[in-house]
């Protein structure tokens, strides 16, 4: 390996990845995201597909090297999301200002204000009332909403902690998400 490409290698640490220990379970709260699906109805699906193909990349770099490299066109508010304040308020928190610490690792929500809301259904507002009161009483105390949540049966009352993070966008108000809970002994 050169010494320009060592710079650039990249090592995982398997403890950042979300894991259960002994006596814990991951469970995936999240929509997977398939071409076309509708996640709420009047709104279109997602766009996936390629950008560059496997075999047309083969033009590009040594032979036997070969890559994929997709592309996606759709709305935010696609699967499993979660909306920022910036979704109802033009001055507020977009995604990518949204703290980290209110979307990820939540197991005190009982204890302090709400860092976030989640629901397993379509909207968190009844969609006929065009004032959406839920979205604007919570997006304008600054508290996350994510919706569109799956599996959540699977859980307990309490004793799990919850994340629910999307890459830090600027300038939209909602943004897909892979929502888990971590289930089990939460010493």
């Amino acid at each position: 390996m050169s010494e320009s490409s060592e710079q650039w290698r990249v090592e995982f640490d398997a403890e950042a990845q979300p894991q259960a220990g002994p006596g814990q379970r991951i469970v995936d709260l999240s929509h997977v995201i398939r071409d076309g699906m509708v996640t709420f109805p009047g709104l279109p699906g997602p766009e996936i597909g390629e950008y560059l193909s496997r075999e047309q990349s083969r033009e590009r770099y040594a032979p036997g090297t070969e890559f994929s490299f997709s592309r996606i066109s759709m709305l935010a508010n696609t699967g499993t999301y979660v909306d920022s304040p910036f979704h109802r308020f033009a001055g507020g928190d977009d995604i990518a200002a949204v703290q980290l610490s209110r979307l990820a690792d939540l197991d005190a929500l009982v204890e302090q204000r709400p860092a976030l809301v989640g629901i397993d259904s379509l909207n968190i507002d009844d969609a006929a009332d065009g004032t959406r009161p839920a979205h604007t009483a919570l997006l304008e105390a600054g508290i996350p909403i994510v919706e569109h949540l799956r599996g959540l049966e699977q859980l307990p009352p309490y004793g799990f902690r919850f994340s629910a993070v999307p890459p830090a966008v600027q300038g939209m108000g909602s943004f897909p998400v892979r929502a888990y809970a971590l289930v089990g002994d939460q010493r």
